[in-house]
């Protein structure tokens, strides 16, 4: 079974290298679609949607069958999922650097119409909490980012954590980290 497996990804490798074929790259796509999805699920980049990291998947195989030589004695799969993951951390890189950071925390024009409404709209709504008067709610969420704002809304009762992450494609963990600079942000607006 395993040798079977190898020799057809030779085959295919060979086709796509020989005839740039491009129902030779679908079908050895579709063999390693899981480890692809797999993969793909240990990462995030904002923005990037399953068929996104499909079509970089894509590329890679194409790329890898180019570089692949069978008489190294390595396996293709082995090979692509290497190529793969380097190729996906590359992305993850590029996404983190630091001079692309009003990139990641930039947002959608309809989340800036909805997040000053709603700031518009804090400021004269009476609350279930108590905040002592010389408190310029406004002012304070504006100091805000988005992810804080959607967690300061978490903290009032307004909406639950699956909102927030839903909303700002957040982890729990940057969930949370928010929440503690949100309440720390709070405690410096008021003093």
């Amino acid at each position: 079974m395993q040798r079977d497996h190898r020799t057809k990804d030779i085959e295919l490798v060979k086709r796509v290298v020989s005839d740039n074929s491009s129902q030779a790259i679908k079908e050895l796509m579709m063999l390693y679609t899981p480890m692809v999805k797999k993969l793909a699920n240990l990462y995030y980049i904002r923005n990037f949607n399953q068929a996104d990291w499909l079509q970089e998947a894509f590329i890679v195989c194409h790329e890898t069958c180019f570089r692949f030589h069978s008489s190294q004695g390595s396996q293709f799969g082995s090979f692509f999922k290497l190529r793969l993951k380097n190729h996906y951390l590359s992305l993850v890189r590029h996404e983190l650097a630091i001079k692309r950071k009003a990139d990641r925390e930039a947002c959608s024009f309809d989340h800036v119409t909805y997040y000053d409404q709603y700031v518009k709209h804090a400021g004269t709504r009476q609350s279930s909490i108590t905040i002592d008067s010389t408190i310029d709610l406004i002012g304070f969420c504006e100091t805000l980012s988005y992810l804080e704002f959607k967690v300061f809304l978490m903290l009032l009762g307004e909406i639950n954590v699956e909102e927030v992450c839903q909303k700002t494609h957040a982890t729990k963990d940057q969930i949370f980290y928010a929440k503690n600079r949100c309440r720390q942000k709070l405690l410096e607006y008021i003093n």
